[in-house]
């Protein structure tokens, strides 16, 4: 898998729920649009002065970024139970990073708002990012909005995106096995395992089998989206068509799986 988080957030944003409002008037709805150089203030190094703490949006970026992960984890989990601890982290590692936060921040017009100098602040990607997450930080430490709403709203705004990188590493993953022979079903030759798609082509090539093709279809929609695949393949010219299926969570295992049932019915 790799390492590196390279979301690919969908071009339409279209399914973002409003933000939760903050308390008018509340220390912290100022402070998650008031960068620290709005106050021309030194960093502090271990704590603030006091009176200081809703100056700006750095604690509540803090609360935010732990909220989010928080939110995530639990989220991925309920919607792939299958993923290894490294496949949940590498997909909730893309939706939190910098560029994929930056362009939600956007997308809710954050960085307009933001208190601070100089103006390029509100085209920096790590800022925007920031102060996404300082709003989840505020909104779930409001008195009205709370922890348990946002979270519900953290899973309205990222269920589609989950939804897409997951299937993005899917076909990745996929990718490489089946470039490494080492997804399908395969036969065993001299100890050495073939992918199924393969092994019915070299099936062609011989003219142990005269055609063989492949149909998908999508079925249901949203998180409980799969795909059917259909192989057609004849034995022999005037023999009949035969079919095999197999469904999977992308086209490509679908498509291995109708392969492998294929390879079982033929019994090469």
């Amino acid at each position: 898998m790799s390492k590196t988080p390279t979301p690919k957030l969908p071009l339409q944003l279209d399914h973002l729920p409003p933000l939760l409002p903050l308390t008018p008037g509340a220390p912290n709805t100022l402070a998650a649009i008031t960068h620290r150089s709005y106050h021309a203030r030194q960093a502090s190094r271990f704590q603030c002065p006091e009176g200081h703490e809703d100056g700006d949006f750095e604690r509540l970026e803090h609360v935010g970024d732990a909220v989010l992960e928080l939110a995530l984890t639990f989220q991925i989990h309920r919607l792939y139970p299958r993923l290894t601890p490294e496949a949940r982290t590498l997909i909730r590692s893309s939706l939190v990073s910098n560029a994929a936060l930056s362009v939600l921040s956007g997308a809710y017009n954050l960085p307009n708002q933001l208190r601070g100098a100089p103006l390029s602040l509100q085209q920096n990607e790590k800022t925007r990012a920031d102060m996404f997450e300082a709003y989840v930080g505020a909104v779930s430490s409001d008195s009205e909005a709370g922890l348990n709403n946002t979270i519900a709203w953290i899973e309205t705004v990222f269920a589609p995106l989950i939804k897409v990188e997951y299937e993005r590493r899917l076909a990745e993953e996929e990718d490489r096995s089946t470039r490494n022979g080492s997804s399908g079903a395969a036969e065993m030759n001299g100890g050495v395992k073939r992918n199924a798609i393969s092994v019915l082509q070299e099936a062609k090539t011989k003219k142990r089998i005269v055609d063989v093709n492949f149909a998908v279809k999508q079925n249901g929609e949203g998180i409980d989206i799969t795909y059917t695949t259909v192989c057609t393949f004849k034995q022999g010219e005037g023999d009949p068509e035969s079919t095999a299926e197999g469904t999977g969570r992308s086209k490509q295992e679908s498509k291995n799986r109708a392969a492998e049932a294929a390879v079982d019915i033929l019994g090469i």
